[in-house]
């Protein structure tokens, strides 16, 4: 059940609003409002509508509140059905991203093993790397941008790679290239 707390407009006054039996008691401005039937969902509308600071104590909305207590058992039944509907929905679309995150780490996986770029290729008249000097400057778009043209590194690893990363990258291929 939805539980309220209610702040009276007069700070720290004391006393009861509301017909007898179903009067709401506040001590010191602050009551505490269980909103289980039509009664106390009518209290808790007055309260909105003459300005009472209100707030929930649960994870429940005021409108919600009034509408659970207000609504028929068919209309009840159907809020339910719809609310899990949607939570159904909702587990078939995590199911669904978590295969296709599985499905593109498997092709970042193939990518990888099955990318080999030959970056030993040298210039046939000049015998100098056609390796492009990295780029001039700190910034990691750059250096992404220059790994993924010139270093045989996919775009899902380069965005994975700190800048640190992606200079010792471009230095493992330059000390590869002068072995070959």
């Amino acid at each position: 059940m939805p539980k309220f707390k209610i702040m009276t407009l007069v700070p720290d006054w004391t006393g009861s609003i509301g017909a007898i039996g179903t009067e709401t008691h506040f001590i010191k401005g602050v009551a505490e409002l269980d909103v289980v039937d039509e009664t106390a969902a009518g209290r808790l509308a007055y309260f909105r509508s003459a300005g009472y600071g209100i707030e929930p104590l649960d994870d429940i909305s005021i409108d919600d509140a009034i509408r659970r207590v207000t609504m028929t058992t068919v209309q009840e039944y159907a809020e339910l059905e719809r609310e899990s509907a949607e939570l159904d929905r909702a587990a078939e679309l995590d199911s669904l991203r978590d295969k296709v995150a599985k499905k593109r780490e498997r092709q970042i996986k193939v990518d990888a093993e099955t990318t080999e770029i030959d970056r030993s290729e040298t210039d046939p008249t000049t015998g100098q790397s056609l390796l492009p000097p990295p780029p001039d400057s700190d910034r990691v778009a750059d250096w992404r941008t220059y790994a993924v043209k010139n270093l045989g590194v996919t775009d899902a690893q380069a965005r994975a790679m700190s800048l640190q990363e992606l200079r010792a990258e471009h230095r493992r291929v330059v000390d590869a290239e002068g072995k070959r």
